[in-house]
């Protein structure tokens, strides 16, 4: 029998040094089969950002409904890994790309857009920062 890893209930992500408000990170969910799972968070003016399961969960299975060939459920294939990085500019134009395909099908966090043409005005670049990510049961 496949070992079964808990999806954590929160990630929190930290950039170590500083950081301006709003530097966009995305985060990854390994799954040990199909596809992996992506949850955008922004930094706040504290260095620091979180996610709780009912939003990414929410959003996973959006998009498991969505492109059902893609993904599987995330609670059963979960690999027990979640890693973080900064938006580069060509990522941030991407997702924006993908927003503006998306909206009105799939939900996405409150002022996800402007927030990430804001990161995409400042420019990031991920060279620039380190992050620590915790996740918690």
């Amino acid at each position: 029998m496949p070992l079964i890893n808990i999806i954590p209930n929160r990630v929190i992500v930290r950039v170590k040094g500083s950081s301006p408000e709003g530097l966009c990170v995305c985060l990854r969910f390994e799954m040990r089969s199909k596809n992996s799972f992506s949850y955008v968070v922004f930094i706040d003016d504290h260095g620091t950002a979180s996610a709780h399961a009912e939003e990414f969960l929410k959003v996973f299975d959006e998009e498991r409904q969505t492109f059902i060939m893609d993904y599987e459920d995330p609670r059963i294939v979960f690999a027990g890994k979640v890693t973080g990085r900064v938006l580069s500019t060509l990522d941030l134009q991407s997702a924006l790309e993908a927003f503006q395909m998306f909206k009105g099908k799939l939900s996405f966090p409150d002022n996800y857009e402007s927030r990430l043409r804001e990161a995409l005005r400042r420019g990031q670049n991920p060279e620039d920062y380190q992050l620590e990510v915790v996740t918690m049961q």
